[in-house]
């Protein structure tokens, strides 16, 4: 098979798996990257917006307005860091813990319904292979000082240079 078509068939798998993450959280008003933000958030004492950025390699100023929503929502606040005056960190409220539980457990479902598909030794060998082309990718990105990054969706789909 070429290297092409394996290209073509991941970036179809993510497209796919995109529209119906979007189709899963939307009950819970929330987008994959309010998802993912908040599932950062649930599992940390809270993260500064430049670490939330760089975790999930999106813009600092998408995160900062992508905060600013979660923040008129009540899913978030910005707290002084304890830390460093001069910061702030971003922690989840109790709204926002109670919306990302359930989020949570809708979306899981929809994880292994999607990947039931694939036998365990399967989902083992893929999990691998993954994670090989991953650390490849990320040694890649992290290599070059001032990536450019090409992030399709619809709240990626400006070209960034990570900051």
């Amino acid at each position: 098979m070429a290297m092409r078509q394996i290209y073509d068939r991941i970036s179809a798998i993510v497209g796919l798996l995109q529209t119906q993450d979007q189709r899963v959280l939307r009950p819970y008003g929330l987008t994959p990257t309010a998802f993912s933000v908040l599932s950062l958030l649930d599992v940390t004492e809270g993260l500064r917006q430049v670490e939330l950025a760089t975790r999930l390699l999106i813009a600092t100023s998408t995160m900062t307005r992508l905060i600013d929503r979660l923040e008129h929502a009540g899913l978030a606040v910005r707290i002084p860091d304890p830390t460093d005056r001069r910061a702030l960190r971003v922690v989840i409220t109790a709204a926002g813990s109670a919306q990302i539980r359930q989020a949570r457990h809708n979306f899981e479902s929809f994880i292994a319904q999607r990947l039931g598909v694939l036998s365990e030794a399967e989902q083992q060998h893929l999990s691998a292979l993954l994670e090989k082309v991953r650390r490849s990718l990320r040694a890649e990105l992290h290599a070059d000082p001032k990536p450019v990054l090409h992030m399709p969706g619809p709240e990626r789909g400006e070209v960034l240079t990570q900051e």
